[in-house]
């Protein structure tokens, strides 16, 4: 570039205009706290001081096209049909830009490409300047389009080309700290793992970055290992670094866990990722502080990160800090909250030497149907807490009822037939538990149809949620083979063509289908150790519920009709199928539902 004593009065006031423009640009750009009201002001001053036929800035969003952020000088509907569908890779001038990495300059006279590339036909020249940030990552485009040759020359388009790093930069920092908060956000709502993860997957694309690598130590305090890496998108738990102070100096992970940052130019340990491997990285250290204490709760590892970029990456492990222990205050809660559901479900189940452990195996009855049907892992743990407190009502129904050798009378049937409403009514005051809770506690007496059942006038219609229906089913399970003080439990092969046989009016049949799956597999269940001897009723042992191949074989006779001889049948003795069963006749499945059922035996 010429010197002032160089230049020729004109090109004197050409750089003096330049100068002016750039300094007036910079201003707009600096003073603006709006930076989308700053790039419409740029491109405005651009269009009046150049005479231009209008320019746009365009960002490249997360599908790789291109999509106008701001413009001057352009029709609405031009911006709107081109934001609909976006710029691909090497579309139209601006994609050109966007796959070469380098501005491109077409004029109408010169370049045979340029009606291949221009849409519109009172475009004479056409400027466009990549976006590129600080890690050479391309942004977006800036366009600015000439309708004749004298509006924009060479000294205007040196003037462009001084603009973008400026624009670059401002849109690089405005989506660094927008990935921050939106990282923020995130956690501040985080209360699983998968969530935090998400988050930080989400940051890194935000940010460009190659890998941010999340290293936790094991329950016991003594290992570091990987617990989430965004470049594989899971934990590596078989690469571990002793947690022992006094090798913390041979490896940047352990000197970073114990409250040391570093910076490594080039990251030589072989534990981490392979994309971490010969990179610069981000060792930055997970610290709580309690009470003047600093507990370690892990290491972020970002790379890659400029020195300039520093903060940014502090500003996450700050953030990510606060989530991992709320997170880890958040899964203790849930523990205590666990164990004393347990002590809750042990003191109900101690009412009666007969129902011990009742509300645990309704509880494996119901984890084992969940997974069949597949739940969610909310819903499966809420299922959980609902079958271990879903009888909380007996806690003050006197133990005489509970315990009766006999028949109970219409008064004692009555007070039985309140549990659900005293156990809601307890069970609704309690902040810490879903709603669902005291609804199960309430309707898992309910029948499907809305038909006898109790409370009266209520039914397990499809209202209600899924888990009322598989504790309906898991519950009846257990209670149809399990010993009472008047009668003995009956085989699971029979109790489970009991809950078929009662499908749609006490049951949801989908459910019990996905009971019968289940049982077919097989599902082990929580029994005392001694059941003869009272004293020893807290004690507890495994046994495996399964319908083993004898069992199958004889239920699909009966589904299928074969089985009429009453004399037959091992269990299943004198039960057949009837197109219309009469009501209470428990030896019939109607034809509609042993047709439903037949093939999950027939395999």
């Amino acid at each position: 570039m010429k010197s002032i004593a160089e230049m020729t009065p004109e090109e004197l006031r050409a750089e003096i205009a330049r100068q002016t423009l750039l300094r007036e640009l910079e201003l707009i750009l600096h003073n603006n706290w709006d930076l989308k009201q700053a790039v419409q002001l740029t491109l405005e001053t651009i269009h009046k001081a150049f005479g231009t036929a209008g320019g746009s800035l365009m960002l490249l969003e997360p599908d790789q096209r291109l999509r106008i952020w701001a413009s001057s000088g352009i029709d609405p509907e031009i911006v709107r049909s081109v934001n609909q569908t976006g710029i691909a890779l090497g579309q139209g001038i601006a994609g050109q830009v966007l796959q070469r990495g380098e501005s491109v300059i077409l004029n109408s006279h010169q370049d045979p490409a340029f009606e291949n590339l221009m849409e519109r036909p009172d475009i004479y020249l056409s400027a466009c300047f990549p976006l590129i940030g600080k890690r050479g990552k391309i942004l977006g485009v800036l366009s600015i389009n000439a309708a004749n040759e004298t509006t924009l020359g060479s000294n205007e388009i040196a003037i462009l080309a001084d603009i973008t790093p400026g624009l670059a930069d401002a849109i690089q920092h405005q989506q660094e700290v927008k990935a921050v908060q939106e990282f923020s956000r995130i956690l501040q709502a985080a209360e699983q793992p998968t969530q935090l993860h998400w988050a930080l997957t989400r940051v890194n694309a935000l940010l460009g970055l190659s890998s941010i690598t999340l290293i936790q130590p094991d329950a016991e305090q003594q290992r570091l290992s990987i617990t989430f890496d965004t470049s594989r998108g899971e934990a590596i738990p078989d690469q571990t670094w002793p947690l022992q102070p006094e090798q913390a100096s041979d490896s940047p992970v352990v000197k970073a866990y114990f409250g040391e940052a570093l910076a490594c130019e080039t990251v030589t340990d072989v534990i981490l990722p392979e994309t971490l491997q010969n990179k610069p990285a981000l060792f930055l250290p997970l610290l709580s502080e309690d009470g003047g204490e600093r507990n370690p709760l892990g290491v972020l590892v970002i790379s890659p990160i400029p020195a300039d970029q520093v903060e940014i990456g502090k500003t996450l492990a700050s953030t990510l800090t606060i989530a991992l222990k709320s997170t880890l205050n958040l899964q203790r809660a849930q523990s205590f909250l666990h164990d004393l559901l347990g002590v809750l479900a042990v003191t109900i189940d101690s009412k009666s030497p007969f129902t011990s452990f009742h509300c645990k195996r309704v509880e494996e009855v119901g984890e084992a149907v969940a997974k069949v049907m597949d739940l969610p892992p909310e819903e499966a743990k809420i299922l959980k807490q609902a079958a271990m407190l879903h009888d909380l009502g007996k806690v003050v129904i006197d133990n005489g009822i509970l315990n009766k050798n006999g028949e109970l009378t219409p008064d004692e049937w009555n007070i039985l037939k309140h549990h659900p409403i005293t156990g809601e009514g307890i069970l609704s005051q309690a902040s810490g538990l879903a709603k669902e809770v005291a609804l199960v506690c309430l309707s898992h007496h309910m029948n499907e149809d809305g038909n006898g059942g109790y409370p009266d006038g209520l039914s397990c219609n499809t209202e209600l949620p899924r888990i009322v229906k598989i504790i309906r089913v898991a519950d009846s399970f257990d209670a149809m083979v399990s010993d009472r003080p008047y009668r003995k439990g009956m085989p699971p092969l029979k109790a489970a063509f009991e809950l078929m046989r009662c499908s749609d009016r006490q049951f949801n049949r989908q459910v019990v289908k996905c009971f019968i799956l289940a049982i077919i597999k097989g599902i082990e269940v929580t029994i005392p150790k001694n059941p003869e001897n009272k004293a020893t009723t807290g004690k507890k042992q495994k046994r495996l519920i399964k319908l083993e191949p004898d069992d199958i074989h004889e239920m699909r006779s009966i589904l299928m009709g074969l089985n009429q001889d009453q004399t037959t049948g091992r269990v299943l003795a004198g039960k057949r199928v009837d197109t219309n069963p009469e009501p209470g006749n428990r030896d019939t499945i109607s034809t509609d539902l042993a047709t439903f059922f037949l093939p999950l035996f027939s395999k």
